[in-house]
């Protein structure tokens, strides 16, 4: 997709184009992805006597530990009569059985023993007895599930690099949105920021010429960079982008703007901020950014990351589907550090303040907008919606499900133009 981003004073900003693309949403799958490994829950909160219940991708799982003491994933449909195998208990050391008539079965979702029947049960061992198991791998304290029915893909393609490099701490927090997948995966990066986040705590403590350079972007983005045909990022600070350069006549000092709609009313209404991001500019210092990785670094991951590398840590927002109405959302905040000190500063970091400002407050702010969004209902597309139609470029280019017969179906104008992909 070619945009026309012009040099973003009025009158240019008044012939930029439009994405001009057929509702390519209907081809990107309602309910997620189910060929990639998935995060899916803390360690720890799995226990050695009673299974969890999770669901992803409306798939009634059952988790508990198996003989080594790692968490496994199995059906949480018992294959007697349907009953719930996370209701039941682990009676015996990594094994989960059923409340119902007692089938109980192993991590590898053999049928062993039938307490309800004795131990001269015909059950045990029959093909028909055994139960759908879910590959899984636990890094740094998170549980990854592979979904998917093909032999699971290399693990370092789905998780988050930071969670294989040395010296690196991952702290977590998980919330339920109630919408669907897609809008969540797609909330990146495009018009909205200025206006839903400008009351957020994040917002407040920008700098100066960040804060007056976002109000400025005007319908301006960065072109989408591919990257291993399983991320997608802009390039902000591109050079070679004249659609992207700041006008040398465009004002420094002010963010408020006159809009001719509104009979040359400004927004916001008063500068009385910049006073107060002057203040905060003295404090903060650039930092480089913590990952080498542009594939890691950029702004949306397959199967559903937000990606956002700040120098000091790293920031992910995974959207996980658990039915076509709700997704569960974990944040990782990644740091790096080698002493002591630094650890303990981090910890006191992320639990005293950086959970709450960027996972409740501001990206809480993201939930309320998205949540009540019809996403299914017509769309006129603007300029900044390059970066959510790229997102939903690269589902339909890339994404495992959507390979061979089924990716047939997906007309060549919604994949990703050769000249986007960067290795």
């Amino acid at each position: 997709m070619e945009l026309n981003t012009g040099s973003g004073n009025a009158e240019a900003a008044s012939e930029v184009k439009r994405p001009r693309v057929r509702d390519m949403r209907r081809y990107i799958p309602e309910l997620g992805l189910f060929e990639y490994w998935h995060p899916a829950i803390e360690a720890k909160r799995v226990g050695w006597k009673k299974p969890v219940p999770l669901t992803i991708l409306e798939q009634p799982l059952a988790l508990f530990r198996d003989g080594e003491g790692n968490v496994a994933a199995v059906t949480d449909i018992c294959p007697h009569r349907g009953a719930s195998l996370s209701k039941g208990a682990c009676h015996f050391k990594g094994t989960i059985t059923c409340p119902y008539h007692a089938w109980t079965f192993d991590a590898l979702g053999e049928c062993l023993a039938v307490l309800g029947e004795g131990p001269t049960s015909v059950i045990p061992g029959r093909k028909d007895a055994r139960i759908r198991t879910f590959p899984t791998k636990t890094i740094h304290g998170m549980v990854f599930i592979w979904m998917g029915t093909g032999v699971p893909a290399p693990i370092e393609e789905d998780v988050p690099i930071e969670f294989f490099l040395p010296d690196f701490t991952i702290r977590y927090e998980t919330v339920i949105w109630n919408v669907n997948w897609r809008p969540s995966v797609e909330n990146i990066l495009d018009a909205h920021p200025f206006y839903v986040h400008r009351n957020s705590v994040e917002f407040m403590f920008t700098s100066r010429d960040a804060f007056v350079g976002l109000s400025h972007l005007g319908p301006r983005r960065p072109k989408a960079e591919v990257h291993n045909g399983r991320a997608v990022g802009f390039n902000w600070h591109n050079p070679g982008d004249p659609g992207f350069k700041r006008d040398p006549a465009e004002p420094e000092k002010s963010y408020s703007q006159s809009y001719p709609g509104l009979g040359g009313q400004k927004w916001p209404p008063t500068e009385h901020r910049l006073l107060w991001h002057s203040i905060v500019s003295r404090f903060q210092r650039s930092v480089p950014p913590l990952l080498e990785s542009r594939e890691w670094s950029c702004a949306f991951h397959l199967p559903g990351y937000a990606r956002f590398d700040y120098g000091s840590f790293v920031y992910s927002r995974a959207t996980v589907p658990i039915d076509k109405k709700t997704c569960r959302i974990i944040y990782f905040f990644a740091t790096r550090s080698k002493s002591k000190a630094g650890k303990l500063y981090h910890f006191l970091r992320f639990h005293l303040w950086k959970n709450w400002s960027m996972h409740f407050n501001f990206s809480g702010q993201d939930e309320v907008v998205i949540v009540p969004q019809n996403y299914d209902a017509p769309e006129h597309l603007s300029p900044t919606d390059i970066i959510p139609v790229s997102v939903r470029r690269l589902i339909l280019s890339h994404a495992r499900d959507l390979q061979g017969k089924a990716q047939e179906a997906v007309p060549d104008e919604f994949r990703v133009a050769p000249a986007e992909a960067v290795h």
